[in-house]
């Protein structure tokens, strides 16, 4: 291996562990730090390679999958350039970062590695990804088990160091494939030896009668499935990743990896190949097992067994009638309607939003009131077909028709057939799930990798680029360098790769950053400074509306989330108002700006009433984006209550309350509506329907009003819950610690009630004989000398 091929080689390896990136120094920290070290890195890997061209070290090789990935980003271009926002299908923002430039790193990484690798160094590159994907895995474990992991903190799903369980299965269905790759790989190599012993066991039967024969078969069988400890550790691999998929709860994911071992176990059982006999006898195994499998938690779905496992639990609900596939059908409809709208070039790569607004089915409302607003169809392919019209789409599958006509030929060649069938299983596994999900940075890493293989793997693809009519020119392979300067080439791709770097993927990152120090200033309220940062991330960022789309809707995130609303950040918000409305000048139709935007003058008017009537222009644009959203509805609420028009608020909470019964805020302003008409039965009702649904008060006075109601109806879990809840508002009360190890002795509950008894003394000593006496009641279980 050449010295410039080595280099690309181990940065390609650099690639494979950017997975492992997370920064929590960056505005959505699970994305950016990946997305931002492999552009770096591809960047390097362009210039290594152009130079190796230069040098006759490499040559730019054209395949049909080459051929075919190429008509497929200019086809992402071309939707960009006829589509709704230019700017943002480019260059995409800070939570997705894909976009055209997105999508053209990972072609290039696809042009590089499979024109520079062969055969081996592919499968040495497979081997570390594997062994980088287990480590990974545990760690992974270890994260979901309660461990912090650098940045990464416990989760109650398991989603590692992707942020996200949908991202983590997609990355350990492409493993697992990988895994039993080598591991088909290893049992290919001893079929010979297999079949000799095969045929010494019917010997054997013959010679020793029945039982002896079962005993010889099952030993045999045994040994050829694992006949060197390197294909147990494979299969063990295999397994441990799969398990990692089901783990992490994803329907998507066990349906993509399901019909894909499904793929890979029928077409070993139908093979007519003798030598395929150790194959088709673990297939059959795999296929009791997962049957009986599924048969007994099927038919346990509704025991507590199955209900208090979560993945179980998940399995078991795989249904288009579930709420989460009823949306994904119905924005997958969204997203056919749109097409037809724009049926050749599409609205843009990365502008699904504007055409899921405009053509929003309010049922998805109903279905899934808590997350129905998307700004990616979670259906890949009808995304393409939306986003980047019929071009696109045609250009999309041709990229898997092509890969499995490469495949199939491969079938035909000696020792082809199971090397086919795997990464056929694994296209599909990665195709049907993405009908649940879309692309991200590990899914892209992990699909272009394997489509770099493929053209090696495959002998064929100038007889495929013959029957689909390519001309001769394309199969001749010319070494273009060498009839172009040399040094052209290089000065202008190292100029090129400068401004990118410089320009687009380092700005994204340290815009990113500036976000968080933004988010930092505010949370000191050190609202000048903070307001300095906000104009000096604005001025830097330039006319890159994709990055000042990111300040607009970062900054507002964190105004809301810290609570700092006063007088001193007035200037703050006058700034993001501004930048919101020159923004909105492109994007009118932009619900996130509108609202955004329209939350903010609400702010204001807390100490400047003449922005209310400011407040009800902007509703009223609010109204016409998203006139079924809940949100445009409860927003519009709050308006009305600081109008004075109460009854106009709630008119517009029953309209939210029709949308989304169970919406907390609702219940809340309704339980708010009904206090101020001295109906305290209603009242009551709503507030507490708001607490069950996990609203969280902050009024200390109405608190402790619902306690004394909820303790007429010795409902002592609900005053728990307010309790809790007022323990965070003022954690140092020890009158707090005092009712709640009250209530819960009323529940029996002897341990907490000492534990929050004991912690009344840790604050005010005056009060230990009085614990003295409780806890000694307590442990007694004199429960009726506790007064409610």
């Amino acid at each position: 291996m050449s010295n410039l091929k080595s280099i690309l080689f181990y940065l390609t390896i650099a690639t494979l562990l950017t997975p492992f990136l997370v920064s929590s120094r960056t505005y959505f920290p699970f994305i950016v730090a990946k997305a931002t070290v492999f552009r770096i890195i591809v960047e390097a890997m362009l210039l290594v390679y152009l130079l190796m061209i230069t040098r006759g070290e490499a040559k730019f090789k054209v395949n049909a999958l080459t051929v075919f990935l190429l008509i497929y980003g200019i086809a992402v271009f071309l939707s960009a350039f006829f589509g709704v926002n230019l700017i943002w299908s480019l260059l995409s923002g800070c939570e997705r970062m894909e976009g055209v430039i997105g999508v053209w790193h990972f072609i290039i990484f696809f042009i590089i590695i499979t024109n520079v690798f062969d055969f081996n160094e592919f499968k040495q590159l497979f081997k570390i990804e594997i062994f980088i994907s287990t480590f990974y895995g545990i760690l992974s474990l270890l994260i979901y088990k309660g461990m912090a992991i650098g940045s990464v903190q416990p989760t109650p799903r398991l989603s590692g160091f992707t942020g996200n369980p949908s991202y983590l299965a997609t990355y350990f269905i492409f493993n697992c494939f990988l895994a039993l790759y080598f591991y088909f790989d290893s049992l290919l190599l001893e079929q010979i030896n297999i079949i000799a012993k095969n045929s010494n066991a019917i010997k054997t039967a013959k010679h020793f009668g029945l039982r002896d024969s079962v005993k010889a078969s099952l030993k045999t069988t045994v040994k050829s499935l694992f006949p060197q400890k390197e294909s147990f550790l494979w299969l063990g691999i295999a397994v441990f990743d799969a398990l990692l998929v089901f783990i992490s709860g994803t329907r998507g994911g066990m349906i993509g990896l399901g019909i894909g071992i499904l793929f890979l176990i029928v077409n070993l059982l139908i093979s007519s190949r003798k030598e395929f006999l150790v194959f088709k006898k673990l297939s059959l195994i795999v296929l009791v097992i997962i049957t009986i499998f599924l048969i007994t938690v099927f038919s346990l779905k509704n025991t507590n067994f199955v209900k208090n496992n979560f993945a179980l639990m998940r399995l078991t609900s795989i249904s288009y009638k579930d709420p989460t596939g009823m949306s994904r059908l119905l924005s997958a409809e969204t997203a056919f309607k749109s097409f037809l709208e724009k049926p050749i070039f599409g609205w843009g790569i990365e502008n699904y939003e504007p055409a899921y607004l405009k053509n929003f089915n309010p049922e998805v409302v109903k279905v899934l009131p808590e997350d129905f607003y998307f700004d990616r169809a979670h259906n890949k392919i009808m995304e393409v077909l939306a986003t980047t019209g019929l071009v696109g789409f045609i250009s999309y599958l041709g990229i898997f028709i092509v890969t499995f006509i490469l495949l199939q030929r491969k079938r035909q060649q000696e020792g082809g057939f199971i090397q086919s069938v795997v990464f056929e299983s694994l296209i599909i596994s990665y195709f049907v799930q993405n009908i649940f999900l879309f692309d991200f940075h590990e899914s892209y890493l992990m699909f272009f990798l394997v489509l770099g293989f493929i053209p090696v793997l495959s002998r064929s693809e100038d007889m495929i680029l013959k029957e689909y009519g390519f001309s001769s020119v394309a199969l001749k392979r010319k070494d273009y360098a060498f009839q172009l300067l040399k040094g052209f080439i290089l000065i202008s791709a190292f100029c090129l790769i400068i401004f990118s770097l410089s320009q687009i993927v380092v700005k994204t990152y340290s815009i990113s950053q500036g976000i968080i120090n933004l988010a930092r200033l505010i949370a000191a309220q050190k609202y000048d400074d903070a307001l300095s940062e906000f104009k000096s991330l604005n001025y830097s960022i330039g006319k890159m509306d994709n990055l000042r789309k990111d300040l607009v809707i970062g900054t507002y995130n964190i105004i809301g989330s810290y609570g700092v609303i006063n007088e001193k950040i007035e200037p703050l918000i006058n700034e993001l108002i501004k930048l919101s409305d020159d923004l909105l000048k492109k994007e009118p139709w932009n619900y996130r700006l509108v609202f955004n935007k329209l939350q903010l003058i609400i702010y204001e008017s807390r100490w400047n009433k003449e922005k209310l009537e400011e407040a009800k222009q902007i509703r009223d644009d609010l109204i016409k984006i998203a006139p079924y959203f809940p949100q445009t509805y409860l927003i519009s609420a709050k308006l009305d209550f600081l109008l004075n028009e109460s009854e106009k608020a709630k008119l517009e909470l029953e309209k939210v309350l029709q949308l989304d019964p169970n919406n907390n805020i609702a219940n809340y302003l309704m339980g708010y509506y009904y206090l101020m008409q001295n109906n305290t039965t209603s009242s009551f009702d709503y507030f507490v329907k708001a607490l069950d649904n996990g609203y969280v008060f902050n009024d200390s006075q109405l608190m402790n009003n619902l306690v004394k109601i909820l303790a007429q109806h010795k409902d002592y879990q609900r005053i728990i819950k307010l309790y809790e809840q007022e323990l965070k508002l003022d954690p140092k009360n020890p009158s707090v610690y005092i009712h709640l190890a009250a209530t819960y002795a009323k529940l029996h509950n002897k341990e907490k009630a000492i534990e929050y008894a004991k912690k009344v003394v840790e604050l005010n000593s005056q009060y230990q004989e009085a614990v003295n006496n409780f806890i000694e009641i307590v442990e007694k279980g004199e429960w009726d000398k506790i007064a409610d």
